[in-house]
């Protein structure tokens, strides 16, 4: 049987990965491997890759809350005492690494105050380089190019944020953008709105700017001589559609 048959069937016991055959990459944050990792983060220490603008954004919050020291990994709820590392695994892995340094013929009693310093300081440095991302550096190591200020039509200051998340408004359904649907505001990032028609569900969830071209407050499709559309992929039967947004819009709190 040739190598090409048996790597076909994917059921042979005990399979190892082929040569040259690389593992599959992941989303960073939810570990999905079946979607196109579009989404990057550049950090100190390599790229972040993810399948999602909300993941992108969720991971970027975490990240930005502290990382391990071992792996550079986001620090989750399950993590062990002390709050600089993501697991035991990693919190052992690092301790060892220090008892070697420390136990090293060159470490001195100088060294080893040096390296407790640098140590106990790592993170507050970390995060200086964060903050201040290199862009010319970036673009270097990616070969990319920039585009040029022009393209970018929005104001060069972010606008204030003054949704809350439950708020109601118009928005166009950007799976049908002949459709002017009603949103609900479920999450707010910087200048950003997160946003899910009602009547769909929040796999559709779509990221908005608070200045953004197609969101409305409520009244302003009618004031246009529009109508309301259910959003496609309602999951309920359209004739019921009049019955929803009247309930929907019943006492909600209205984006002004």
């Amino acid at each position: 049987m040739s190598n090409n048959t048996v790597g076909s069937s994917g059921h042979a016991p005990g399979k190892i990965r082929g040569p040259g055959r690389p593992p599959k990459r992941t989303c960073t944050w939810c570990a999905e491997s079946k979607t196109p990792l579009k989404y990057v983060l550049p950090t100190e220490n390599g790229r972040k890759e993810f399948c999602s603008e909300t993941c992108l954004s969720e991971f970027r919050q975490a990240y930005s809350k502290g990382a391990c020291l071992h792996c550079d990994n986001v620090i989750r709820g399950n993590a062990p005492p002390g709050k600089n590392f993501c697991s035991t695994y990693c919190l052992n892995k690092y301790q060892k690494k220090s008892e070697k340094r420390t136990a090293s013929p060159q470490s001195g009693n100088g060294a080893n105050g040096s390296e407790t310093h640098s140590n106990n300081n790592s993170t507050g440095s970390y995060y200086d380089i964060y903050q201040a991302f290199d862009w010319n550096e970036y673009m270097k190591e990616t070969t990319s190019v920039a585009a040029p200020q022009e393209c970018f039509k929005q104001a060069p200051v972010p606008p204030v944020n003054d949704f809350k998340v439950n708020m109601k408004l118009e928005a166009l359904d950007p799976r049908n953008l002949t459709s002017t649907c009603i949103a609900t505001v479920v999450g707010v990032l910087g200048p950003r709105l997160r946003l899910r028609l009602d009547g769909s569900d929040n796999k559709n969830d779509f990221w908005r700017l608070v200045d953004a071209g197609d969101i409305h407050p409520i009244g302003h499709c009618e004031k246009n001589d529009g109508m309301l559309q259910p959003p496609l992929g309602f999951r309920m039967n359209a004739s019921s559609w009049p019955m929803f947004l009247l309930k929907t819009l019943n006492g909600a709190e209205m984006a002004p």
